[in-house]
């Protein structure tokens, strides 16, 4: 198992993109993306999150509901983010 033996997440006015993310947790960074596909939503959606871009500290997971098919992401992704709080 790789160690990481800096903290090179010291500034905290720097946020974390994906390339410092990748640089900082080496071959770790795939469970760090892995951890958003294990949220069982659908592939279109991910794919969406991922490329969006941060607005400051935060990843925008917008959602434009226009029928009943996107309700099972919308809710998972809220599940979720209850849970963190």
């Amino acid at each position: 198992m790789e160690q990481i033996n800096t903290i090179a997440l010291a500034d905290p006015a720097l946020y974390p993109d994906t390339a410092l993310l990748q640089e900082v947790l080496g071959d770790s960074f795939k469970t760090y993306q892995d951890a958003l596909k294990s949220l069982a939503l659908s592939p279109a959606r991910i794919e969406l999150i991922v490329s969006e871009k941060n607005v400051g500290k935060s990843r925008p997971c917008t959602f434009d509901i226009k029928d009943s098919s996107m309700l099972h992401d919308f809710e998972t992704i809220i599940k979720y983010k209850l849970s963190i709080l």
